[in-house]
């Protein structure tokens, strides 16, 4: 072992840091029954598991405050479902605490002032692994008094759990300003892709400056509405449906999850790959790059484009190939329209189910959509692909500052790095 660090019940720590506990560092109070009395009027924040999941983004009112909040308290969410994303997950009560209202599932942990940091103790009780495994991934989590009185976790000197707070706080400020920027970013594509799908920007000189009612709204004169199936070569359709094992020397077989418009395209270790005596079974599924694949089951209508990477590779029955004729169609162009309101309005209209909502391929082919001239197709394309990579370049910042910041966690909140 290290000289000057010792061993404990949760891991080798520094010899002067404690094991705290939430009887001496910290107190804890149950939250209560808040929501008979939620109102558009009230003026209390009641703090529940989307509260507290969402970082405080998702919120509502209440007219009363049975358990209220102070500055520097730790509020952590108690239950949620199998393999959900809130349980352990805590907020750390700052200036707006009074009018903080701690719902029922959320405990109240206070902070003893001479020995613990709330702030401190927030980043070091967060998602704590200890509270993690009671999580089967089968029922409900409900942690209980007894989960809370068995819970240590390391606690320095005071003076060194301000400091940690800090720096911690500090790259947490910085992921704030990225997410902002993001979201800000998004928004300004969400704005210009509607001006240039409609027509109503025009990037090329038209050859007509008027407009023409369609089943799909106005459009300018010189666009045309196609359905979707027209302008392929291929037909719309899906790929396997029972893949098998898992096949390390298989082919690449693109799910859903595979592809998302917050993160794009899945690393190639994550995607699954299916044997090859599966995989011919379904050779005329394979996709190309340049082709388009869509969800159609779960959240459906999200579009993405193949890259080269995956050319040849497969789907499952979740996604759609649409491969279209590109000497009618800029594929990043109709990336953009398929993502678009006309399309995605279609989408929900034609998504059958509740549990598992669907689309059927022979919709996705009736779809209608817009389409400019070639020249015109590919200018709003660049356009907004210049947007699309700088929303991914601020994407990938922040991801590199998260993972900067559990690399701190690691180091700062065991001791490794020392701070005093």
């Amino acid at each position: 072992m290290k000289l000057g660090y010792k061993q404990t019940d949760v891991g080798v720590i520094p010899e002067d840091w404690e094991l705290g506990d939430l009887h001496r560092s910290m107190t804890y109070a149950h939250g209560k029954a808040h929501e008979p009395f939620v109102a558009e009027w009230g003026k209390y924040t009641i703090v529940n598991s989307k509260f507290i999941a969402t970082e405080g983004a998702v919120k509502k009112v209440v007219t009363s405050n049975f358990c209220p909040a102070q500055q520097g308290d730790v509020l952590m969410v108690l239950s949620d479902l199998p393999n959900g994303r809130a349980l352990a997950k805590t907020y750390t009560a700052g200036s707006e605490a009074s009018m903080l209202a701690v719902n029922q599932r959320v405990v109240r942990l206070r902070p003893n002032p001479m020995q613990c940091d709330g702030s401190y103790a927030g980043y070091a009780i967060n998602r704590h692994p200890y509270f993690l495994k009671f999580d089967d991934g089968v029922t409900q989590t409900h942690l209980l008094n007894k989960h809370l009185d068995e819970f240590k976790f390391p606690l320095p000197p005071i003076k060194e759990q301000r400091a940690i707070a800090e720096v911690l706080s500090d790259v947490d400020a910085e992921i704030e300003s990225l997410s902002q920027r993001h979201e800000k970013l998004v928004a300004q594509k969400q704005g210009l892709s509607e001006e240039l799908l409609s027509g109503r920007t025009r990037l090329v000189e038209p050859k007509s400056k008027g407009f023409k009612q369609t089943d799909v709204g106005m459009i300018p004169e010189d666009w045309e509405v196609h359905e979707l199936g027209e302008l392929c070569v291929k037909s719309i359709r899906y790929g396997i449906v029972q893949p098998g094992k898992y096949d390390d020397q298989g082919r690449y077989m693109l799910r859903g999850q595979d592809y998302s418009l917050a993160k794009g395209w899945a690393r190639p270790s994550d995607i699954f790959r299916v044997s090859k005596e599966v995989e011919e079974k379904y050779a005329n599924a394979r996709v190309s790059q340049g082709d388009l694949v869509m969800t159609i089951v779960g959240y459906c209508g999200h579009v993405e484009l193949i890259p080269d990477w995956l050319d040849g590779a497969n789907l499952t029955q979740t996604t759609a190939r649409i491969s279209t004729d590109r000497k009618l169609v800029d594929s990043e162009f109709m990336k953009n329209e398929l993502r678009g309101q006309r399309v995605q309005k279609q989408v929900d209209e034609n998504t059958k189910g509740a549990a598992q909502p669907g689309l059927n391929c022979s919709d996705v082919s009736g779809f209608q959509v817009v389409l400019p001239p070639m020249k015109e197709q590919r200018a709003i394309a660049e356009v907004l692909s210049d947007v699309d990579a700088e929303i991914r370049a601020v994407a990938k910042l922040k991801a590199k500052v998260q993972a900067k910041k559990e690399g701190l966690m690691q180091t700062l909140l065991t001791g490794k790095i020392r701070l005093t």
